[in-house]
């Protein structure tokens, strides 16, 4: 059940980061009223969306919902800031959050190439496998991530595994 909800999640995540890239952006500005407005716009299509979806999906639904808030919260910010970025070519708009999308999508692809993979191999469907498959779709996705943040060379993710084998290794 994990699995599946965090699949449909996956998406999100970029989203929801660079919301609150935006969100803070708002606020050095000085502008508290626009993260307001929209966050209780975005509010409202979650629950709508939820009440919508939730009989239907169960909890797959209530993750959609997630899921569809979170960039509908981004459209919304985007052209909040449109403004600020006139003239600026698109593509240089977006360019530092390339190597997170492809991370992400390479994650998502990866926990559900594990999680499908295992259940059509062995189709049990009793508690301590569905953990299993899980806890594995699980390290496959979060492996991949921080494989295809690696590959492409982000700088943060080279400064925290850095820091992560300064911490494993004694000095």
């Amino acid at each position: 059940l994990t699995a599946s909800a965090l699949i449909v999640m996956a998406p999100a995540t970029v989203a929801h980061a660079m919301n609150l890239v935006l969100v803070r952006a708002c606020f050095a500005r000085q502008d508290t009223r626009t993260p307001v407005r929209l966050g209780l716009v975005v509010v409202g299509v979650n629950a709508a969306l939820c009440l919508l979806l939730a009989p239907e999906l169960g909890y797959l639904g209530l993750a959609l919902a997630y899921t569809v808030s979170g960039m509908t919260h981004l459209a919304l910010l985007l052209r909040h800031f449109r403004e600020l970025w006139h003239g600026t070519p698109w593509l240089a708009r977006f360019r530092p959050a390339l190597p997170a999308v492809l991370a992400v999508a390479a994650m998502v692809a990866a926990a559900q190439g594990v999680f499908h993979g295992l259940g059509a191999l062995l189709p049990d469907h009793a508690p301590a496998w569905m953990a299993a498959r899980t806890a594995l779709a699980l390290l496959a996705g979060g492996a991949c991530y921080v494989a295809a943040l690696t590959a492409l060379q982000v700088p943060e993710m080279r400064d925290a595994l850095a820091w992560a084998r300064a911490r494993v290794r004694p000095a």
